[in-house]
């Protein structure tokens, strides 16, 4: 760019390209991320969290970014003890990134619905993160976890295609599941299931 212009840079030219330096170390973070995840080697499930503790921090940590479009995460927990064996950074990553995806898809002057619960008879915890938007096409409900799928549809936002991916590949690593469905009356439902510690 400088050398097109061939002028000193200036505040805005530094700005820009400061812009697309954290893109372009985004993008990298993520597919080295991706590539980690697919090499099928299992990370050490070493911390014991506390599932709803680690909801209330992202959700403290994302709601600035949905209240910059006038939206809301609301977040509905049953279960306050409920803890799992996982991969901190890892785990954080995949429900970041789910929860990000909805914000991103829900609409001007609505919420995200962030629900856990326990379901003790499966030794489960589920989590579902539910947006407002306008959903996925039936038959591409599963391509969403695919990387780098972004649709031609009105839930294509930029980004890479990369987070969900990321979030599905975290979450099996974690011996959990990881689906989409779409809900009348509202939008697209991102539904997590994993297992609770012995």
């Amino acid at each position: 760019m400088l050398e097109k212009q061939q002028r000193p840079i200036g505040e805005a030219d530094s700005e820009q390209i400061s812009h697309e330096l954290n893109r372009l170390d985004d993008l990298i973070d993520q597919v080295l991320t991706l590539t980690q995840l697919d090499s099928r080697q299992t990370p050490a499930l070493n911390d014991y969290l506390s599932i709803p503790d680690l909801l209330a921090q992202l959700v403290d940590k994302l709601s600035l970014e949905a209240r910059a479009k006038n939206s809301q995460l609301a977040l509905q927990c049953d279960d306050k003890e409920a803890v799992i064996p996982a991969n901190h950074e890892l785990l954080w990553r995949a429900l970041e990134n789910v929860i990000r995806n909805a914000i991103a898809h829900t609409p001007e002057d609505t919420q995200v619905i962030i629900r856990a619960v326990t379901e003790s008879a499966a030794n489960t915890f589920r989590i579902t993160v539910t947006d407002m938007g306008a959903g996925v096409e039936e038959s591409r409900l599963e391509d969403i976890f695919n990387p780098f799928v972004r649709l031609d549809n009105a839930r294509r936002r930029g980004g890479y295609g990369l987070g969900l991916a990321i979030a599905q590949r975290a979450i099996q690593q974690h011996h959990g599941s990881i689906s989409a469905r779409n809900i009348a009356g509202a939008g697209l439902q991102i539904d997590i299931q994993l297992p609770l510690a012995g």
